[in-house]
């Protein structure tokens, strides 16, 4: 079942591709849309046809166009281009700098620094921070996110705890730069989150407006294939290389299986050695273990 955020996702995704097949072909009608869509399968790879597929069915279904629909439902994905796009699974402090000295005087370029280092401190989904908040622990702050995915059974529950007690005690006795950056930006950012809720549909105006503008600043940076996404990616390389468990890294990062971290994100050897929150236990023991095969025993995940 999607949630109601991914169902608006492809949604307008269906719209936009609508308006190329209008602008190229020059036809009102759409007709010919799900043969167009088929032609591009050439040019791209398997996972962005996923998306598009995903999209025209979408707003086909809207339009009530049962028979387009069924068509392209049936449409595999040979014909694409082979391999899946890269995806950037790293961020390291000398990026972050990077884009730091690029955005310390724009407001705008600050707010999107801010989300990258918050997210790259907590795992966090770029949507889950619409609906996260800090709470006081017995240990201290624990950060309580709503799991973007537990509606389709991909989630580990309805909610996550994420222990910031090592965090903000790294903060609080060490000059290192690293840490309080990350526990003030994880402040700054939840304010500004907040803030921007209060203006109708503010959460998603202000997501769209933080991912154009670190667009922009990763250019500007010359720190390539950076998103908001990124940071996540990095998370699960600094706690695989922190020696947390698979159900641990998975518990953290709001995966009902051990195996999802492991196989689609950053691998250990790109941790960078910094302390990482902790999970809480109820969570961790709810985590479903996977099957990991002899050859992925052996390397280094």
């Amino acid at each position: 079942m999607r949630t109601r955020s991914t169902t608006e996702m492809y949604r307008k995704e269906g719209l936009r591709l609508i308006r190329c097949y209008r602008m190229e072909t020059g036809h009102e009608h759409l007709e010919g849309f799900v043969d167009w869509l088929i032609r591009r399968k050439g040019g791209i790879r398997k996972n962005t046809w996923y998306t598009y597929k995903q999209a025209g069915l979408q707003i086909l279904e809207e339009l009530g166009r049962a028979d387009d629909k069924n068509r392209l439902e049936s449409e595999g994905s040979d014909g694409c281009r082979p391999g899946r796009e890269k995806i950037r699974r790293g961020l390291s402090d000398r990026d972050v700098d990077r884009l730091w000295n690029k955005a310390k005087d724009s407001p705008g370029k600050i707010n999107s620094w801010l989300w990258v280092v918050a997210g790259r401190a907590t795992g966090l989904r770029p949507s889950e921070w619409e609906h996260a908040e800090l709470t006081e622990g017995p240990a201290g702050p624990i950060l309580v996110v709503r799991n973007a995915k537990h509606t389709n059974g991909r989630g580990n529950g309805e909610t996550r705890r994420i222990g910031l007690s090592d965090i903000v005690r790294l903060a609080t006795y060490t000059d290192s730069p690293h840490p309080n950056q990350a526990w003030e930006a994880i402040k700054t950012h939840l304010a500004n989150v907040a803030r921007e809720k209060e203006k109708p549909d503010g959460f998603r105006r202000y997501k769209k407006a933080c991912r154009n503008t670190l667009y922009r600043l990763t250019k500007e940076a010359g720190v390539k294939g950076v998103s908001l996404y990124t940071p996540r990616h990095q998370f699960a390389a600094d706690a695989k290389r922190a020696n947390l468990s698979r159900a641990e890294v998975a518990a953290l990062m709001g995966h009902a299986s051990d195996e999802t971290a492991t196989t689609h994100y950053g691998r250990r050897i790109q941790g960078r050695g910094e302390p990482v929150p902790s999970p809480d236990p109820r969570e961790v023991a709810t985590v479903r273990k996977g099957m990991r095969s002899s050859h992925e025993k052996k390397i280094d995940i």
